[in-house]
């Protein structure tokens, strides 16, 4: 594999979703049992940069599809599109279209039209047989079932802040860490040169965990403490609580009464912790 990035457990076996679009499928013994490829070539072209995201149960795969911007400045791009491909590569539907804006940005001195990256980033989660999406700079999340099908949208009570430098900081050391060599330097340059936003996106990650259904995890964008914080959301929006991670530990899944966070330490170094959930005392 190069670089798996997601596991699916289909109800017979385990399925490894790499950054080629590869993926294998495993019985729960460890043999090979099946093959598949999500086409990316075949969406990829001059026009989209795909990314694979996530694998499903059913055996589809969900893809990020930045649109290039060609002509303007180096490495940017102006909406993000996700797809959801079906297993045997076909293309079954168009998840989370930004909203039409009629606004303004300015890259580098060539105005351009919003969205724009990485404040209207695309965030994406599957899990329980769903799929959420959130244009990080609005509250609006939406969900849909694994075949497509819109399912519902809310809002969420959240309020932007002011970028500080530290969030724009962690901007570019998390683009920065996947790469290496001389695409280290390219990708330094690219988000170091970005326009600066005036206003912080509401949000950075999403989470749908299959141990606790009806919930949506939502991370809070800016760590002022260095903290992640993660709203816990009904598929109504209600604010159920809130869950802190210690510094520098990043969350990547939940059970029914426990979090799994991923710590790295300051040589890269990764170690998985295991949290127990507590809810907070009632007020008398």
């Amino acid at each position: 594999f190069r670089d798996p990035i997601d596991l699916a457990f289909d109800g017979t076996g385990l399925g490894v979703l790499d950054r080629d679009g590869r993926i294998e499928w495993f019985t729960t013994d460890g043999r090979p049992r099946r093959s598949d490829r999500a086409p990316l070539g075949s969406v990829r072209g001059e026009r989209f940069n795909i990314t694979p995201l996530a694998l499903l149960a059913s055996g589809a795969a969900l893809v990020a599809a930045p649109e290039r911007m060609f002509g303007r400045a180096r490495g940017e791009y102006r909406q993000q599109i996700g797809l959801l491909i079906g297993r045997g590569g076909r293309i079954t539907d168009t998840v989370g279209w930004f909203a039409h804006d009629s606004g303004r940005a300015d890259a580098q001195g060539v105005p351009v039209p919003r969205p724009y990256l990485p404040s209207t980033g695309l965030l994406t989660a599957s899990g329980g047989g769903r799929i959420a999406t959130m244009t990080a700079d609005r509250p609006r999340v939406t969900l849909y079932s694994t075949a497509g099908r819109r399912l519902g949208a809310f809002d969420v009570p959240f309020r932007a802040t002011s970028v500080s430098d530290s969030d724009l900081s962690r901007l570019i050391a998390d683009q920065v860490r996947p790469v290496t060599g001389n695409d280290r330097r390219v990708v330094t340059e690219w988000v170091s040169g970005r326009p600066r936003l005036g206003r912080a996106p509401l949000a950075a990650g999403l989470l749908l965990p299959d141990a606790r259904p009806g919930e949506i995890w939502i991370e809070r964008f800016g760590r002022p403490d260095g903290r992640a914080t993660w709203a816990v959301v009904s598929d109504a929006g209600t604010l159920r609580g809130e869950v802190r991670l210690p510094p520098g530990v990043e969350l990547f899944d939940v059970g029914a009464d426990f979090a799994l966070g991923l710590a790295r330490d300051t040589d890269d170094i990764e170690t998985v912790v295991r949290f127990a959930l507590v809810a907070p005392a009632p007020t008398r």
